[in-house]
């Protein structure tokens, strides 16, 4: 979560250990990566909030097995973010095309 919230600049969320990440964290994500407020509100569930920052982060559909069980988001899925965070850049630092 730290290395995402610096290389998206946004504060850190911290979570008691075992702790899952929390929605505010997911949210403040997709914000810095520029994901329309509306569609931030329009998502209700934190299932669809991890589906629509994985798909943003990487430009790729979310792969199902990076789902758990109670809405937990798993380290696989942070690092699936983060992959895709550094191949194809933040909101304000997207290669051109």
């Amino acid at each position: 979560m730290a290395e995402i919230s610096d290389l998206l600049g946004i504060d850190h969320f911290t979570t008691a250990r075992g702790a899952t990440v929390r929605r505010d964290f997911l949210e403040a994500v997709a914000r810095a990566l520029g994901v329309p407020e509306v569609t931030i509100n329009e998502t209700a569930k934190k299932d669809g909030m991890l589906d629509l920052v994985i798909q943003t982060a990487t430009g790729a559909p979310t792969d199902p097995n990076l789902y758990s069980r109670g809405a937990t988001v798993t380290n696989d899925a942070l690092q699936t973010i983060l992959d895709g965070l550094r191949r194809r850049g933040t909101a304000s630092h997207r290669p051109r095309r």
